[in-house]
């Protein structure tokens, strides 16, 4: 979180990989705060490939996680990407609220 208000997605990211490495225990919150900080560096390629790879997890993404991702592909003029995306919010039973109608 405190990386993605000071727009620095490369450490949120490197952080992301030590937790990994050092086998902590990562949750939709850390999921989350990395894919949001992705989205504020203008890097939604970074922010899909985290969302698959929690997908791959048993941490399931919450409407949290994918109001990240959605946004940071309308803001990479991903708008196709975005719309798949949206879908699979909803097939995934992650309920689209208002954040995520507007991202």
């Amino acid at each position: 979180s405190a990386c993605e208000k000071q727009g620095q997605w490369a450490a949120a990211l490197q952080i992301f990989e030590v937790m990994k490495a050092c086998k902590l225990r990562l949750s939709e919150i850390v999921y989350s705060a990395v894919i949001s900080a992705c989205q504020k560096g203008d890097c939604w390629q970074h922010a899909l490939f985290l969302l698959a790879e929690m997908k791959l997890t048993t941490i399931q993404p919450d409407f949290i996680t994918y109001s990240a991702a959605l946004a940071a592909c309308w803001q990479g003029h991903q708008g196709s990407k975005a719309v798949r995306l949206f879908q699979d919010m909803q097939s995934d039973a992650a309920e689209p609220n208002a954040v995520s109608y507007n991202a």
